[in-house]
């Protein structure tokens, strides 16, 4: 079996078990997972905060995935955000996302459309992230999101219109700031 046949036999044998799991079941093995886990269950545990489980568990796997710290998870967490932009559940994954050490910094301009068009804890999870990650941005990288912020504020949804209005303001602070460091 090659490299890429072997992984995918594991994440099925692993989605399996995990679709077979009670929630109590599944609780128990994160801390097995945590231990001695491997990166290709993340997409499969992170698929759960999405799924028809109770609260529990999606608050048992929120807990787990703060503590990733695996940089390549960023990518699969951006992933689901985009797979399931109207669940009930996204602000769950976006919360993880400003929780953990992980960098977002690169997916930025997500969690700014996510800031002006999402519900509104999904927002403020949102505003969240972008403030975590702006310590990773250039000078120039901060005007520029300035300037794009300041241009959505008009446009985003009603309850989100004070949110974005507040992340100029701070993206203003932050880079007179930077300059005051100079």
């Amino acid at each position: 079996m090659s490299s890429t046949s072997e992984r995918e036999a594991l994440v099925k044998a692993f989605e399996k078990r995990l679709s077979e799991a009670s929630d109590e079941a599944i609780i128990g093995m994160l801390e097995e997972i945590r231990e001695s886990g491997e990166s290709y269950m993340i997409p499969s545990l992170v698929n759960l905060l999405f799924a028809t489980r109770g609260e529990a568990l999606k608050q048992a796997v929120m807990n787990f995935m703060v503590d990733v710290k695996i940089q390549a998870a960023a990518e699969y967490f951006v992933s689901a955000i985009q797979n399931n932009p109207s669940s009930p559940d996204l602000y769950r994954l976006v919360s993880v996302c400003w929780q953990s050490r992980l960098d977002f910094s690169s997916y930025i301009d997500l969690f700014l459309t996510l800031l002006c068009n999402a519900d509104l804890q999904t927002s403020i999870e949102a505003f969240s992230v972008i403030e975590n990650s702006l310590d990773a941005k250039s000078d120039e990288e901060v005007k520029e999101l300035t300037s794009r912020a300041r241009s959505m504020v008009e446009h985003a949804a009603e309850p989100n219109k004070p949110l974005v209005a507040q992340l100029v303001k701070l993206l203003e602070n932050f880079q007179r700031d930077e300059w005051q460091q100079l």
